[in-house]
């Protein structure tokens, strides 16, 4: 199972980059786009600070 890890936002660019690298690792080998779609919006919501 998938664990989400906590990003330094300190350095807007690197979060960026650490976002998409979770993301990409989070979505391998599911074929499903609704699954995906759900995936990414929760781990978006998880990681992005207020």
């Amino acid at each position: 199972m998938f664990a989400a890890k906590a990003i330094d936002t300190s350095d807007k660019a690197a979060f960026y980059r650490d976002l998409a690298t979770q993301l990409k690792a989070l979505l391998d080998g599911e074929r499903d786009s609704i699954a995906n779609a759900a995936n990414t919006a929760a781990l978006i919501f998880q990681m992005v600070p207020d």
